[in-house]
């Protein structure tokens, strides 16, 4: 097939052909992203718009070097990853919520959180048992900030909101 036959948008995608542009081909010719260091902005740009992330838009070579995009990051506000994760936060209350013992503990490190008088260590992870801190983790209810301390995340809050009734 000679050049002259070849259609614009294809001529345009160069080698990639019908599979997309060449800033989703080889990111590495576009401007790196401020936020991350694995990816290029128009990577994060698009990574945030999909539930897999930048990991969906990048050739085959790259997907090792930006999986676990912290742009494209369930725990990334704005994200339709993190978007997901509240929605699923409301369907596991819904559904089948936590056992007494682990949504007690949830409610517990939620309501710390928000009161000035809370007791020195009573919201790290020495406080409770393995297995309630374990799931609360699985679910993405909480996680650990650097001194250790135990923050309940949006899908901590969002699945609290759903058992209590609210739409939060």
């Amino acid at each position: 097939m000679s050049a002259a036959t070849v259609p614009s948008a294809l001529a345009s995608a160069g080698a990639g052909g019908p599979a997309g542009p060449l800033s989703v081909l080889r990111p590495d010719e576009q401007p790196d992203c401020p936020s991350c260091s694995c990816c290029t902005a128009a990577l994060c740009a698009k990574g945030a718009t999909h539930e897999l992330g930048c990991v969906q838009f990048s050739n085959p070579a790259a997907r090792e070097t930006v999986r676990g995009c912290p742009c494209s990051a369930p725990d990334k506000s704005g994200t339709v990853a993190h978007r997901t994760v509240l929605e699923l936060a409301v369907q596991h209350a819904a559904e089948l919520p936590l056992d007494a013992e682990t949504e007690t503990v949830l409610r517990q490190l939620a309501g710390q959180r928000q009161s000035a008088t809370a007791r020195a260590g009573a919201g790290t992870a020495d406080s409770f048992s393995r297995t309630v801190l374990r799931t609360l983790r699985t679910w993405r209810y909480v996680t650990t900030s650097e001194p250790g301390e135990l923050l309940v995340t949006d899908a901590g809050r969002r699945y609290l909101a759903a058992r209590a009734g609210g739409a939060a």
